[in-house]
């Protein structure tokens, strides 16, 4: 059985790090600091993000409904 709320943990972790990702963006377009001074907060993000997916994979595998390919 699928572990519901790690599952929604990770949705919300993907959620918030999404909406991060899309303000740095806006401030790096449209800010008053130079682009490159956003570039740490962007690499944190896409970071934290690349985690979360692959504890999302990790989960659905335990959980028997396998990845890509699987199906």
């Amino acid at each position: 059985m699928m572990d519901i709320i790690e599952l929604g943990i990770l949705s919300y972790r993907l959620e918030a790090g999404i909406n991060a990702a899309r303000a740095i963006h806006e401030a790096m377009i449209n800010g008053d600091c130079e682009p490159e001074g956003w570039l740490d907060g962007l690499h944190y993000v896409l970071y934290n993000l690349s985690d979360d997916a692959k504890a999302l994979r990790e989960l659905t595998e335990r959980n028997g409904n396998g990845g890509a390919g699987n199906g």
